[in-house]
């Protein structure tokens, strides 16, 4: 039977197949499986296949169970052991295939949007990737990069150790900024979960002025350390506002869940279109103050109610 009765496939558009590698590489995480797929025939072969311009890894499609995990998942220490070396294979793994994709061929190919999903750990793990996509970017490899960090499953953590566990979470994403500077300045999108941080200040000079490219912003339950009672107080205390004060930033749209914060205070955000809050209560005072706000168009408010229930506010 001739090759053109058997490979349907290759009749397709350009585009169309090379979307098809896009996903490969994604699936596969190994750009060599798209060079392999581009020898099948000579119509493959004939893509240029260097101009998939979006990439997305997700440390998850590189996560394989262990038969020891598979063994003690019935037993929690042990069953948390296998769990944190499932990590470690997941995000070595998935290092290893960032590596290879931004390295091959690194002359023609320019990345418009690179989304990655991955782990919160080890700082020699996160120093590695942030120095693969700020050497990307630096050399005009990368154009964008979308971060979302990855943390320990709150779920598995003891009430007493949350906060404990929360702040740890901040500090090593903390050394992360401050080590790898060239990645965060190419970051456009960023998404953080289960952070608390030691200083309001913190966030605003360390976080979004370190992000000068940054557009959109989304902190799921995060927060900013605070004494719960202070001396000869009648009241407990209340939490620090977060403050967005960065008359240079780029920031779009802003997101804020059940976060552990006093409200937010809009400064300055000039770019600002959209912001959405979403808190535990909303306190008898003003939850946001707006200050230089000129391109806020959409504007979102709710409360919890109960678990998973929120309620908008009009």
């Amino acid at each position: 039977m001739a090759e053109a009765e058997i490979d349907k496939i290759s009749e397709l558009p350009d585009d169309v197949l090379l979307d098809i590698l896009g996903r490969l590489v994604v699936t596969a995480g190994d750009v060599h499986a798209v060079a392999r797929t581009s020898i099948l025939s000579r119509r493959w072969r004939s893509l240029p296949w260097p101009q998939i311009t979006g990439v997305s890894l997700d440390v998850s499609k590189f996560f394989i169970p262990s038969d020891e995990w598979q063994r003690v998942r019935q037993r929690r220490r042990r069953r948390r052991r296998a769990w944190e070396q499932d990590q470690r294979h997941a995000t070595a793994a998935f290092t290893d295939a960032l590596a290879r994709f931004l390295e091959a061929p690194a002359s023609k190919r320019v990345i418009e949007k690179l989304s990655l999903k991955f782990f919160l750990r080890r700082r020699d793990d996160l120093r590695r990737i942030g120095e693969l996509v700020g050497g990307a970017a630096a050399g005009g490899v990368v154009k964008s990069v979308e971060l979302e960090i990855v943390v320990t499953e709150m779920k598995s953590v003891a009430p007493e150790l949350e906060e404990q566990t929360k702040l740890g979470n901040g500090e090593r994403f903390g050394h992360f900024l401050h080590d790898c500077p060239g990645a965060f300045r190419s970051i456009t999108k960023l998404t953080l979960k289960d952070m608390w941080f030691h200083d309001a200040a913190e966030l605003n000079s360390n976080l979004l002025r370190g992000c000068n490219n940054l557009q959109f912003l989304t902190l799921s339950s995060c927060g900013i350390f605070y004494p719960k009672t202070l001396p000869n107080a009648d009241e407990p205390s209340r939490p620090p506002a977060l403050t967005i004060d960065a008359p240079e930033l780029r920031l779009e749209f802003l997101r804020c869940d059940l976060c552990d914060i006093g409200g937010v205070e809009l400064v300055q955000a000039p770019a600002l279109s959209g912001f959405s809050y979403y808190a535990k209560v909303i306190e008898d005072s003003a939850p946001i103050s707006f200050g230089c706000t000129p391109s806020l168009k959409c504007l979102s408010l709710g409360h919890c109610q109960g678990e998973d229930t929120f309620v908008k506010l009009k």
